[in-house]
Formats: structure tokens, sequence, C-alpha cells
């Protein structure tokens, strides 16, 4: 009966505890693949001048800009992060992509090496 009891103790503890950790976005992560390319991702290529040219059921969707580069709107990004963002597409410091739209951040008091802060947004080449 003592072993029983434990027993279902223990795994009412465990159950309680995956409960308390567990993220609620897990839950509507499979919702949010089934969209189209995000709101913002969309309101950024736009506002750059971009159009769809392909698009399918499956939500893949290649936009191409005014400069004739064509982008995978699945690959995007924002690059520049932390009290003193300094974004860049091009760099060697994470992925290199295609700059859609820079966006100029206000930078924390300690950030006096840095003329400006910004963020920009960036896709990979189709």
């Amino acid at each position: 009966m003592k072993i029983s009891a434990y027993l279902l103790v223990t795994f009412m503890m465990v159950q309680i505890i995956n409960l308390c950790i567990a993220d609620p976005r897990e839950k509507t992560e499979h919702k949010r693949q089934a969209r189209a390319v995000p709101v913002a991702i969309g309101a950024a290529l736009i506002s750059a001048g971009a159009q769809v040219v392909t698009s399918d059921p499956k939500h893949n969707e290649i936009w191409q800009l005014p400069s004739g580069v064509k982008i995978d709107a699945r690959t995007c990004w924002e690059d520049g992060s932390g009290p003193c963002p300094n974004g860049n597409c091009l760099d060697n410091e994470g992925p290199r992509g295609v700059l859609i739209k820079e966006k100029q951040v206000s930078c924390k008091w300690f950030c006096g090496w840095r003329a400006d802060c910004k963020k920009q947004f960036c896709c990979k080449s189709a």
C-alpha cells in the first residue's frame, strides 16, 4: 500500500511540474506554422516595394524586390539585438542575407561608443 501511494504521489508531482514548466506557446506552434507569411514580414516586404512572384497552398512564397532579387519570405529575420544593437545583414556575425528594411532604435545610456543603434530586417535569397 505504501509503495502504490508513493508512486501515485510521485506521478502527480511530475505531472504538476510538467504543467508548471510547459511552454504555453508549444500548443499554438502548429497554428503559426500553418499561416502564410507573418504580417510583420509581409508589411516589411511590401514597404520595400517587393511583390509576390510565386505562392502555393503550402504557404511557400517567393517575393521579388524592385532590384530584381528574389527572396523566400519564410527565411526572414531581424538582425540586431541587445541594449546597443548594430544590425547588419551582411556581416559575418550570424546569418547573411538581403537587406529589406533598416530601423533606427534608441541606444541605452552606456552605448557611447556607438554613433547610432539600428536593427535590420533581412531575408535569404531564393
